[in-house]
């Protein structure tokens, strides 16, 4: 039997880290801190809802017609760095 055990948020992120770090499967785990494994997989769960990107699944793009010699078609920018540059064929001249 569990005892109760009334943790923050940070106190909960603290521990599921552990436990993702530490080797150990959730249940072995939960069962080594006295932790409800239910409660410890809730906590898991919430945890990752807050820091799932809320922004829409799909995003319209829209390509801008170029002049003939520019290769480059579209250029997506994900944030921390992370370019996907498209190119079509560079058009070949007689």
């Amino acid at each position: 039997m569990h005892t109760r055990m009334r943790t923050s948020r940070d106190e909960r992120l603290a521990l599921v880290r552990e436990q993702e770090n530490c080797g150990l499967t959730a249940t072995a785990f939960c069962r080594e801190r006295g932790i409800g494994y239910q409660n410890f997989l809730r906590w898991k769960r919430t945890l990752a809802e807050e820091e799932a990107p809320c922004g829409p699944a799909f995003v319209e793009l829209a390509v801008q017609s170029a002049a003939p010699a520019t290769v480059l078609i579209a250029e997506l920018s994900f944030g921390e760095g992370i370019v996907l540059k498209i190119f079509t064929p560079s058009p070949r001249h007689p």
